[in-house]
């Protein structure tokens, strides 16, 4: 082959390199469903559903498209040192520098300029371009039968580990990009927090946002409505539940739009009365299944029980939607309290109901947590073998923390430390 016919095939390789390396950088970066808003009419979206993983169940045209990227890429590779080298024989460290030199200039080229590009205008060229890069895509078509025929081997002799799903991948690679975001800029501190926990809201189980049974307040079922409407009133709250002889005995709860409805016909009648039935539900189901049921049963408020029946707190709507949104205060709302003050870049103190994770966030430390307890006021006990008195001081790892607070049944609060920077070493 002459010369001339050798850069004419070289030009096309190149630029055929270019174009498909183009195309595919578009399709995999664009946002799928900004994709089907912008699409438009029908016969162009066909076209696309072969190409775009999330719009089809089989996605070869981006495999076919990627196939033949790579070789455009390889057949310029291999031409780079024929064309720079001509005719004759080279040396070794020639022919190294030139292989170099064609790698580097396909890497630009073909990759760095169009991934640029796609990431500026990708929406535009996949609309333009999406039937004839349909076309293009079903020249690999051969080869992606083969990728699939080889991969139901491999799937076949080495199974994928059990622990691992396609939904726990995707949450990962969410997770991934939302940690991007942090150093680009891209998302608000606070849609960043909500992405996150959406992300995790499977993961949460109702003991993790519950009312625990030490902080309920509950009202006796010898009560009259009157009696009940004042202990709502002076805790804020619109249900309570109610309770005979114990609290481990929940009969009934009330809420405040039945009891104001009672209490002009007889402010002494019994709340058992005009209560409705409780719902119970166990500590260790899932938040998102509560909130499924809360829905289909059109229920608000849950009394929470321990393995052995007994009550261990109470669960709201409220309760649930803040898992993702945050506080939700309103002007009745007087149980918000701040359970995590910083005092300054290496201290904080922590109510005792402060959650584990949310103290490891902020000292980014690594306090383990465990089935036995959930708050830092339980890893205390834990850790100290008995209920603390105020000003006892102990250490984890190369976290100080000192009892602040304590009443007979456990820990208020305390103050967590990490060590601060050792000072520079003098000259």
């Amino acid at each position: 082959m002459s010369v001339t016919a050798l850069w004419i095939t070289g030009v096309v390789l190149l630029t055929a390199a270019f174009f498909l390396s183009l195309l595919y950088s578009s399709f995999n970066l664009c946002s799928r469903s900004r994709l089907r808003s912008l699409a438009g009419e029908r016969r162009r979206l066909q076209a696309l559903r072969t190409l775009l993983p999330g719009l089809a169940d089989a996605t070869p045209g981006l495999l076919a498209l990627k196939f033949l990227t790579e070789l455009a890429l390889v057949g310029v590779i291999l031409l780079g040192p024929v064309l720079a080298g001509g005719p004759g024989t080279s040396s070794t460290l020639k022919v190294i520098l030139e292989v170099v030199v064609a790698v580097v200039a396909v890497l630009v080229i073909c990759e760095l300029i169009p991934r640029g590009i796609a990431e500026r205008r990708g929406e535009e060229i996949v609309l333009a371009v999406g039937r004839p890069a349909y076309v293009i895509s079903m020249l690999g078509t051969p080869v992606v039968w083969l990728k699939h025929l080889i991969d139901g081997v491999i799937t076949r002799l080495l199974p994928s580990p059990a622990d691992t799903s396609p939904g726990e991948e995707l949450a990962d690679e969410v997770l991934d990009a939302v940690t991007e975001s942090e150093v680009n800029g891209t998302l608000q501190p606070d849609e960043r927090e909500m992405i996150r926990s959406v992300i995790s809201f499977r993961e949460v189980d109702v003991a993790e946002i519950m009312t625990p049974r030490t902080e309920m307040v509950g009202v006796e079922a010898s009560a009259t409505t009157q009696q009940a409407i004042e202990l709502m009133l002076q805790h804020g709250y619109s249900r309570l539940p109610v309770y005979e002889q114990s609290r481990d005995n929940i009969v009934a709860v009330i809420h405040i739009k039945d009891l104001i409805r009672e209490v002009r016909r007889d402010p002494n009648k019994p709340l058992t009365e005009v209560a409705s039935p409780p719902y119970f539900v166990p500590e260790t189901k899932p938040i998102a299944e509560l909130l499924r049921e809360f829905q289909a049963k059109k229920l608000q408020f849950a009394i929470v029980v321990d393995e052995y029946g007994g009550t261990a707190g109470v669960v709201t709507v409220e309760d649930i939607v803040e898992e993702i949104v945050g506080e939700i205060d309103d002007e009745y709302d007087r149980r918000t309290q701040i359970l995590l003050r910083r005092l300054d870049e290496h201290t904080v103190e922590a109510d005792g109901r402060c959650r584990i994770d949310d103290l490891n966030d902020v000292l980014h430390v690594q306090i383990p947590e465990d089935a036995e307890y959930d708050t830092i006021g339980g890893f205390a006990v834990s850790v100290l073998g008995h209920i603390p008195k105020k000003g006892e001081t102990f250490q984890h790892k190369d976290v100080e923390f000192e009892i602040l607070d304590v009443d007979e049944r456990r820990v208020k609060k305390l103050r967590a430390q990490v060590p601060r920077e050792p000072l520079p070493e003098g000259p």
